[in-house]
C-alpha cells in the first residue's frame, strides 16, 4: 500500500467536503484539513469524516501550505496537495494504487493531469486540458515556494 497523505486547505467548505471524502477505495492513508478559522461546520464535519483537522491563521496559499509542511509532523512518504472542491475520481485512485508504488527509486514528484469543469461540462478542448499540476511530492524533499499559488 502506497503511503500517501493528502493535505487540503479550507475557510468554509462544508459544501465540498462531503464530497471530496467520499474517496474511492484508494492507497491514501490520512487527510489532514488545515482550517482557517471557518464560520460553518467545516472543521466538524471533517472531523466527523475521518479528517486530522488543524486551525491556522490564513495569510496566502503559499504562507499556508508551507506552514503546513513545516508543522504537521508528516511521517508517510508521499504527498498531495488538493483543494476541498476538488474529488478523487476513480481513474485518479487506480492511478495511485497502480503506479504509485512502482516508481524509480529516484523520482521525488509526480505531475497530474486535471481535468476542468465547468457547470458540469469537463473542459476538454480550448487549451484547458491536460492541465499539468505537481500535486504528489515526496515528504523528504517537498517545500512550499512563497509565491502566488493557483492550482
Amino acid at each position: 500500500m502506497t503511503d500517501l497523505i493528502v493535505i487540503i486547505l479550507t475557510k468554509d467548505e462544508e459544501k465540498s467536503l462531503k464530497r471530496f471524502f467520499a474517496l474511492p477505495e484508494s492507497s491514501v492513508v490520512g487527510i489532514v484539513v488545515v482550517d482557517s478559522n471557518s464560520i460553518d461546520n467545516t472543521v466538524e464535519l471533517a472531523k466527523s469524516l475521518g479528517g486530522d483537522v488543524i486551525q491556522h491563521l490564513f495569510k496566502n496559499h503559499a504562507a499556508q501550505f508551507k506552514w503546513t509542511l513545516e508543522n504537521i509532523g508528516l511521517n508517510t512518504e508521499w504527498v498531495m496537495k488538493m483543494y476541498a472542491d476538488e474529488k478523487f475520481t476513480s481513474e485518479l485512485t487506480d492511478e495511485i494504487n497502480r503506479r504509485l508504488d512502482k516508481l524509480p527509486a529516484f523520482t521525488n514528484r509526480v505531475i497530474l493531469r486535471r481535468r476542468g469543469y465547468f457547470i458540469g461540462c469537463w473542459l476538454r478542448y480550448g487549451g484547458k486540458y491536460p492541465d499539468l499540476l505537481l500535486r504528489i511530492f515526496c515528504a523528504e524533499y517537498g517545500i512550499s515556494e512563497m509565491k502566488m499559488m493557483n492550482g
